[in-house]
């Protein structure tokens, strides 16, 4: 019986490590279909940043300026149109059908939200009108996780 259960297991380890299921196995047969683990893409994200060279700090500094300004400028434009607009809807509509101050701030959102998908690109325009120099970072340096990070900090 022993014997028995012992071959059918060897019987079926051998026709699963061949068959095309074996590439989700670890060790399996067919190596060509190996899984990058999060650890091969760190590896990989490592050789790429080796390769590249890291940007200076007057670089960083730019992509700083270059991200928040823009930001800044939406800020502030976000809100004025969110305030006038659910005012507006506020002091017309919700008078007219009786909507309460919260859901006219709602639709002033809304607005506000709408505006800033229209003027989204020429608020990033305004920034070089100003004078604020591109980073000059190469497409490689772009795709560094330090700056991506230093992108995103500007942008809040």
């Amino acid at each position: 019986m022993h014997s028995l259960r012992r071959s059918l297991i060897s019987a079926t380890s051998r026709n699963f490590a061949t068959s095309p299921c074996s590439r989700f196995v670890r060790g399996g047969a067919s190596r060509r279909y190996k899984s990058t683990t999060s650890a091969d893409a760190r590896q990989l994200a490592e050789e790429v940043s080796n390769a590249t060279p890291l940007p200076t700090r007057p670089q960083l500094k730019r992509l700083f300026l270059r991200a928040a300004i823009p930001m800044v400028g939406f800020g502030f434009m976000d809100q004025s149109v969110m305030l006038h607009a659910g005012n507006a809807i506020d002091c017309t509509l919700g008078v007219s059908f009786g909507l309460s101050t919260l859901t006219a701030a709602a639709f002033g959102q809304f607005f506000s939200d709408s505006a800033g998908v229209l003027f989204g690109g020429a608020l990033e325009r305004l920034a070089t009108v100003f004078g604020i120099p591109s980073s000059g970072l190469t497409s490689a340096q772009r795709a560094l996780p330090l700056v991506r990070r230093l992108r995103v900090l500007g942008g809040l």
